[in-house]
């Protein structure tokens, strides 16, 4: 085969497309976007979004993102309308803001609290021309958390003034006792917290407890309940 049919055989074979082959950089950007569980946005100093992903239109109870492009954040978006100049201000210097917690409202009215990522996009003399961020909304966790609080503060009230003595304990250690506890047992607070559980019991009784207590904490079944 002579030189010149081997180049003619190369210009004439059917060549890979590489657009059709290796996605654009612009669609995966696209894609990401748009289906990303974390409420994603752009906006600028002028206080208007100029971009919303689905997950942001959904968190704060809009139906569509043109909807959400036409509020202002500081007066439809964040409780306290001032909020957000501020945030500015903090943008300056840094560039940067991560998990800083705000108050957002819904369109009802329903107030959420979301945690904001979000980076100043400057141009070469420093200008801010628009903000790129994230939003998780931790609604739901802070919830959780008040519930545990609210559980834990009724918890305590009805252990410091029941008449029956109450131990909490991990491991081998006393973490908490009542007043209850020490007037029964005649030991303070203190000394019973450098106590072993079983240490509080009559001697004649200390190894059943220890035994069932540790026993309890491996998971094993031990008896609810027995007297000493």
């Amino acid at each position: 085969m002579s030189v010149s049919k081997k180049v003619r055989d190369q210009k004439t074979s059917p060549q890979p497309d590489v657009a059709k082959t290796q996605p654009l950089q612009g669609d995966s950007y696209r894609s990401f976007f748009e289906h990303a569980r974390e409420g994603l946005f752009r906006s600028v100093p002028e206080d208007r979004f100029t971009e919303v992903n689905p997950a942001l239109v959904r968190m704060l109870g809009y139906e569509s993102p043109a909807e959400v492009l036409a509020l202002s954040p500081s007066r439809d978006v964040y409780v306290d309308e001032h909020e957000r100049e501020r945030l500015q201000v903090e943008f300056d210097p840094q560039g940067v803001i991560n998990a800083r917690e705000v108050k957002w409202k819904k369109k009802d009215g329903t107030v959420l609290t979301v945690s904001l990522y979000a980076r100043a996009i400057k141009n070469a003399r420093g200008r801010v021309l628009a903000y790129e961020g994230m939003v998780l909304d931790l609604t739901a966790q802070k919830r959780t958390e008040e519930n545990w609080h609210n559980s834990e503060h009724r918890f305590r009230v009805f252990m410091e003034s029941t008449q029956s003595a109450t131990f909490v304990y991990q491991g081998q250690h006393l973490l908490y006792v009542n007043p209850a506890a020490e007037a029964i047992s005649g030991y303070s607070q203190k000394e019973l917290l450098e106590m072993s559980f079983w240490e509080i019991m009559h001697p004649d009784f200390r190894q059943v407890v220890k035994e069932r207590g540790l026993a309890r904490l491996r998971g094993e079944e031990v008896p609810a309940r027995y007297e000493v």
